[in-house]
Order: structure tokens, then sequence, then C-alpha cells
């Protein structure tokens, strides 16, 4: 839900998709389910767009690494 969320405001304030989707809106390789580099990339625009700060950035970045 909260990828959903970041995505759709990553969508309003640039007018794109993250990455992971490609130009029709669909998850590319149409992944069943959310894998860790997507995690880490929401994570990053996250970072980027000042919804998290750095300490929570990398505490939740630790958290997704560990669970490799």
């Amino acid at each position: 839900e909260a990828l959903f969320l970041v995505v759709l405001w990553l969508f309003v304030t640039k007018n794109e998709l993250p990455r992971f989707y490609n130009k029709n809106g669909l998850p590319r390789n149409n992944p069943k389910e959310i894998t860790p580099e997507m995690q880490l990339i929401a994570l990053k625009d996250k970072l980027e767009l000042g919804i998290i700060n750095e300490e929570e950035y990398k505490a939740q970045r630790a958290d997704i690494i560990s669970k490799l």
C-alpha cells in the first residue's frame, strides 16, 4: 500500500513513473511481488522527495537488506 502511494506521488509530482514501471504503467517483467530492488528504489525516492529523513532511510534500507 505504501509503495502504491509513493508511485502515485511520484507520478503526480514528476509526471513520470518510477524506473520499475514501463510507459504503459504496467510493472516491468510483470513481477508477482515487490522485490527488494523495487523496495530500495521506492525508499530512495521517498528520501529524495523528503517524505522520510536520512535516519529513517538508513534504518529501512538496513531492514530490507537484512531480509536478503
